[in-house]
């Protein structure tokens, strides 16, 4: 049974279950069988690949499936525009406003979804699979609120 993943969430050594297609061309760029490597997974991004389907072993699926029927409170999209949010903020550069726009709406939007929610859900498994600092941040955001509502 095949799993899809972010592009972003691949690990090398996963197997591709599907043939990978450029969205432009058409052209096969992987096949089915193949493991990924850092540098497949390079050329997927470049090509604008945002999900594949991979095979997983009967241990990774037993992680992957604990609870992958889960719908969190916040919304993925919400979610991803946080992170997306956060990434901008590097330290390598001033904060421009624009950043910080996008950082408070993304928290507004992370706030509504816990307090209009009557009941709490996240999909635990997203501790062991996302790793990003950005993604912690997220979720550290969406427990306070949690928390926040219950105080």
């Amino acid at each position: 049974m095949s799993h899809v993943f972010n592009i972003n969430k691949l690990e090398e050594g996963m197997i591709v279950a599907d043939a990978i297609r450029d969205p432009k061309s058409n052209a096969t760029l992987l096949t089915a069988g193949v493991p990924l490597t850092a540098g497949y997974i390079d050329i997927l991004k470049r090509r604008g690949i945002e999900e594949v389907a991979v095979n997983l072993t009967d241990k990774e699926k037993s992680i992957y499936e604990l609870d992958h029927n889960v719908i969190s409170t916040v919304d993925p999209v919400v979610m991803k525009q946080a992170q997306e949010a956060i990434k901008k903020i590097d330290g390598k550069k001033p904060l421009n406003d624009q950043t910080v726009r996008e950082t408070m709406a993304s928290a507004y939007k992370i706030v509504d979804s816990v307090l209009l929610d009557s009941k709490f859900t996240y999909r635990l498994t997203d501790y062991k699979l996302h790793k990003e600092p950005s993604e912690h941040a997220v979720r550290v955001a969406v427990f306070a609120a949690a928390v926040a509502k219950k105080i």
